[in-house]
């Protein structure tokens, strides 16, 4: 029953593992996109520095 139990830790823990990876690839997607469409239009000057 233990033996169960670690399996069953060690799939969430990998499938969270993989899902932070993936987050983690599309935030960094969607920054690159809005630095796209700021690229030469002057919006950035309206950004806090």
């Amino acid at each position: 029953m233990e033996r169960k139990q670690t399996e069953e830790k060690l799939k969430n823990c990998q499938y969270n593992c993989a899902l932070d990876a993936l987050e983690s690839l599309v935030v960094q997607h969607l920054f690159e996109l809005e630095k796209f469409n700021l690229h030469g239009t002057g919006a950035h000057s309206l950004l806090p520095m």
